[in-house]
This record gives C-alpha cells, sequence and structure tokens, in this order.
C-alpha cells in the first residue's frame, strides 16, 4: 500500500507543476505533462477531449477567450496511475469558445471541471 501511496503522491506533484506551467500561461510546457493518449472529461461538454494536439488548441482558445483568466486547483486526488483535479476559473469571457460567442464582455463567475489524466 505504501508503494501505491507514494506513487499518487507522486503523480499528484506532477499535475501540481503541470497546474504551475499553465497558470503561467506556459501552454507548451502544460502539455509535456500530458501522456500521449490523455483524456479529458469536461463538465458540460458532451464529448471527451483526446491527445495533446486538441488540448493544446482548447487551452489557446481558452487563454484568447478570456484573457484575464485566473486559475486555481482546489483539490487533487490519486489513485495508482490516475489523478482527478477540481479546479476554478474565474475572468472575464471576451471572445469564441467552445462554438460559444459573447458580443459583449461579461464575467465569469466560477467554473469547475474535473479532468481524468
Amino acid at each position: 500500500m505504501l508503494a501505491t501511496n507514494t506513487a499518487s503522491q507522486g503523480n499528484i506533484a506532477l499535475m501540481r507543476d503541470a497546474f504551475a506551467a499553465l497558470t503561467r500561461r506556459d501552454i507548451a510546457a502544460a502539455a509535456e505533462f500530458l501522456s500521449p493518449d490523455f483524456i479529458i472529461n469536461l463538465a458540460g461538454v458532451p464529448h471527451q477531449m483526446r491527445g495533446r494536439r486538441i488540448w493544446r488548441r482548447n487551452s489557446e482558445a481558452f487563454f484568447k477567450a478570456f484573457p484575464d483568466i485566473q486559475l486555481e486547483a482546489q483539490d487533487m486526488f490519486a489513485a495508482d496511475d490516475r489523478v482527478a483535479v477540481r479546479f476554478r476559473f474565474t475572468g472575464t469571457h471576451t471572445g469564441e469558445f467552445l462554438k460559444s460567442a459573447d458580443r459583449k464582455a461579461r464575467r465569469l463567475p466560477k467554473l469547475r471541471t474535473v479532468p481524468h489524466c
């Protein structure tokens, strides 16, 4: 059990480093933490997203649509080689994201997602 716990804690540390890169808006560095077969499930999105290329494209669009975005990882849970993260975004929606364009800027109070890595 100790070895599994140590591995889980190591995976959480990797996710913290990935989120630190993302907070710096270093999308290339954050993407390097993702496995090639990375899958993300976002609340409110009806399909899974797969792979680094798709993740990078969506991250770039996200930062463009919410230029003042603030990211806060609130909880991280790990079991074996899987990590779940509950995080919060706050920012102003000023552009297109997920096929939704806002005609006027509005403040995003919070958005929580739980990706599976």
